[in-house]
C-alpha cells in the first residue's frame, strides 16, 4: 500500500487499488481548502496500513480523469465492479464527501457494511465501522447473488407447490361438485323408493284394515242375527209359557208344563249368550316424538370426513365371462379390454372388448397355446396393445379390429405400457429380468441403467413425472426408476408386520404421482406417495377387493380391478397430495 502526506492531509491507496504502473501522487492537484481536518487525522501508523480500506484521498483519485483512466486499466476486483459513467456513492449519513457541497468531493463506495446494510467509502469504513462486517463490494455482490440464487430456488419450490395445490384444489371442488350432484341424485331416488315404499305400506295397511273390518263385522252381525233369533224363540216361549200359567185348566198346565219346562231349558242350553269377543285393532307405530330419529335411520344421513389418503367410492360391477382375467386396459371411451383365459390349466385365450355398460361387444380368440398376458392403451393412437405367451405384442383398434403384429421385444411373460408424453414403449421381460424401453425409432434402452436387481418384474406403469414403477412379484416389491432407469426408491409395505406387501400385482398412478399398488394375497390397494411414503390403505376386502389382479385409471379418475373369478368393480377415485 502507497501512501503520502501532502500538507497534513493523507491520501492512501490500499492494495487492491494499487496500478500497475506507480504513480506519482505529486502530480495530483489538491485543493488545500477541500480537506482541512490535520488534526483529525495526522500521521498514519504502521497498524492503520494493516486495515484493507480506502481513506478520504481515494475520492480525490476517482475524480481525476488521469487517475480514472490508470484505475480503469487495473486489474483488481474493486475497479471491475465500478465504471467512471457509474460509481457507487457512500451511503453513510457522515461520509463528508456525500453531505458536501463540492459534487467533486462525493466519496465512491468501495466496501460494504453487512452490519448496517449500506455501501461505504474507505474512510467512513474506517471512521464509523471499524468493528462491523465489511467486506468488499464485489465479495458482497457475490454473497448477495448467492443469497438472492437461494431465494429465488425458495421461491420457484415454493411456485410449484402452490401450482400442485392448485391443482389439488381444483380436483377437489370438481370431485365435490360431482359428489353432491351425485349425492343429490341419489337422495332424490331414495326418496322417490321410500315414497313408493311407504305409499305402498300405506294401501297395504289400508286393504289390511278393511279387510278386518270386513271380517268382524261379518262375525259381529252373524252373531246379531243368532241374538236375535234367540230373542225372538225365548220371547215366543215366554208368551207361551205365561198364558199357559194364567188362564190354562189345572189339566192343562199339568199336562203341558213338563213340554215347556224341556223346552225353556233347552232353549237356554242350546242357544244361550256365550258372549262377545271384542276386537280391538290399532296402528303399532313408533312415537311420533321420535319419527325423525326413525327417518334418519330409514333415510339415511350426510356422514363428513377427512379424507386421509385419498377416497375411492365403487360406482359399478361387472362379472364377466372369464374367470381367469389377466389384464385391463380403459379406452378414451371409456370401453374396456379385458385379457385372460377360462381357467388356470387353459392354454388358449380371449380378448373381450366391452362397452362402457358392460356389454360384450367384440371377442377375440386366440390361436392354441396363446395365452395373454396384459393390455393396455397407446394414449396418443387409442390402440389397443396386447401382449401373449408367444413373446408378441398385438395391436387392435379400440373396437377389436387386429392392426399389427410385433414380436421379439420381450422374453418369458411380459406386460406393456406406452409412456403418455414421449410415446416410448415399456415392456417387462420376466427371463431377462428387466424393462425394455423401445423410442419412436425402435431403438431399445434397458432398464434398470444400474445395479438394481429385478427378479420376475410383473406390472411396468408410468407416473406423471416420467418415473417408471415396476411390481415384483418375487421380491413383493415395487420399483420406481427415473427416466433415465435409476432407481429412485422401492416399497415393500408400509413397515409393520401386518403392512407388507404379499405377490403385488398391478400398478398405477395418479395426477399428483401417488402410486396405487394393488396388494394380490392381501386382498386390498395401497396408496404410496411419490417419494415413497405410505399413506394409507385406498381399498381393502371391506371394500369389496379380493386377490386384486389388474388395476387401472382412466383420465377422468375411474378406478378399475380386476379380480380372479371374472369380477370388475369400478370406484370413483381422488387422490390427494400429502407429501409435497
Amino acid at each position: 500500500m502507497a501512501t503520502k502526506e501532502i500538507t497534513g492531509e493523507v491520501t492512501i491507496i490500499p492494495e487492491h487499488e494499487q496500478l500497475d504502473n506507480e504513480v506519482n501522487l505529486d502530480s495530483v492537484d489538491h485543493d488545500d481548502n477541500t480537506y482541512d481536518n490535520t488534526n483529525d487525522v495526522g500521521h498514519v501508523s504502521d497498524s492503520m496500513f494493516q486495515q484493507p480500506f480506502n481513506s478520504k484521498g481515494q475520492a480525490e483519485l476517482n475524480s481525476d480523469p488521469d487517475m480514472k483512466a490508470a484505475k480503469k486499466d487495473g486489474n483488481d476486483e474493486a475497479s471491475d465492479n465500478t465504471s467512471d459513467e457509474g460509481l457507487l456513492d457512500c451511503q453513510d449519513e457522515n461520509c463528508e464527501g456525500a453531505t458536501g457541497t463540492d459534487t467533486d468531493r462525493s466519496s465512491a463506495a468501495d466496501y460494504f457494511c453487512t452490519s448496517c446494510d449500506i455501501l461505504l467509502c474507505a474512510t467512513c469504513q474506517f471512521k464509523f465501522h471499524q468493528d462491523h462486517d465489511l467486506s468488499l463490494l464485489s465479495e458482497a455482490r457475490k454473497t448477495k447473488e448467492k443469497y438472492l440464487d437461494e431465494l429465488l430456488l425458495d421461491v420457484n419450490e415454493n411456485s410449484a407447490k402452490c401450482q400442485t395445490q392448485r391443482l389439488q384444489l381444483e380436483n377437489l371442488i370438481s370431485y365435490l361438485n360431482n359428489s353432491a350432484k351425485e349425492l343429490m341424485l341419489r337422495i332424490e331416488s331414495r326418496a322417490a323408493k321410500l315414497c313408493d315404499q311407504i305409499q305402498k305400506r300405506k294401501q297395504h295397511l289400508l286393504d289390511e284394515l278393511r279387510a278386518l273390518k270386513k271380517y268382524h263385522t261379518g262375525q259381529y252381525e252373524a252373531q246379531l242375527e243368532l241374538v236375535d233369533a234367540l230373542k225372538k224363540d225365548l220371547h215366543e216361549a215366554s208368551d207361551f209359557a205365561s198364558t199357559l200359567l194364567s188362564h190354562g185348566e189345572d189339566t192343562d198346565v199339568l199336562a203341558l208344563g213338563p213340554d215347556v219346562s224341556d223346552n225353556l231349558h233347552k232353549l237356554l242350553k242350546n242357544r244361550g249368550l256365550n258372549g262377545v269377543n271384542v276386537v280391538s285393532v290399532k296402528l303399532d307405530a313408533p312415537d311420533e316424538t321420535h319419527d325423525a330419529a326413525a327417518a334418519d335411520r330409514l333415510f339415511g344421513s350426510l356422514v363428513q370426513g377427512v379424507m386421509r389418503c385419498g377416497d375411492a367410492e365403487r360406482l359399478a360391477a361387472y362379472n364377466i365371462d372369464l374367470p381367469w382375467p389377466t389384464g385391463m386396459a380403459v379406452t378414451r371411451n371409456h370401453d374396456f379390454v379385458v385379457t385372460g383365459k377360462m381357467g388356470a390349466l387353459d392354454e388358449k385365450g380371449k380378448v373381450m372388448f366391452f362397452n362402457k355398460q358392460g356389454k360384450v361387444q367384440h371377442v377375440e380368440n386366440l390361436e392354441e397355446s396363446c395365452v395373454p398376458y396384459g393390455a393396455c392403451v397407446d394414449p396418443k393412437s387409442g390402440d389397443v396393445l396386447v401382449t401373449d405367451s408367444r413373446c408378441q405384442i398385438t395391436t387392435y383398434s379400440p373396437l377389436g379390429r387386429k392392426k399389427r403384429v410385433v414380436r421379439d421385444k420381450f422374453r418369458g411373460t411380459g406386460r406393456a405400457t406406452v409412456a403418455p408424453a414421449a410415446g416410448h414403449l415399456l415392456v417387462t421381460s420376466s427371463d431377462d429380468r428387466k424393462v425394455f424401453l423401445y423410442d419412436q425409432l425402435d431403438r431399445k434402452y434397458v432398464i434398470p441403467s444400474d445395479n438394481t436387481q429385478l427378479e420376475h418384474p410383473h406390472f411396468i406403469s408410468t407416473s406423471s413425472q416420467g418415473d417408471v414403477i415396476v411390481s415384483d412379484f418375487k421380491q413383493n416389491a415395487v420399483f420406481v426408476f427415473d427416466s433415465g432407469g435409476k432407481l429412485t426408491f422401492s416399497y415393500v409395505g408400509n413397515g409393520t408386520e401386518g403392512g407388507q406387501l404379499k405377490c403385488p400385482s398391478a400398478v398405477c398412478s395418479d395426477t399428483f404421482g401417488n402410486i396405487l399398488v394393488a396388494d394380490f394375497m392381501n386382498d386390498r390397494v395401497h396408496l404410496v406417495s411419490k417419494s415413497g411414503e405410505f399413506l394409507g390403505f385406498l381399498l381393502t376386502k371391506e371394500n369389496g377387493v379380493t386377490c386384486p389382479n389388474f388395476m387401472t385409471l382412466d383420465h377422468e379418475n375411474n378406478l378399475y380391478i380386476g379380480q380372479y373369478g371374472g369380477e370388475i368393480s369400478v370406484f370413483r377415485y381422488q387422490s390427494l397430495v400429502k407429501y409435497i
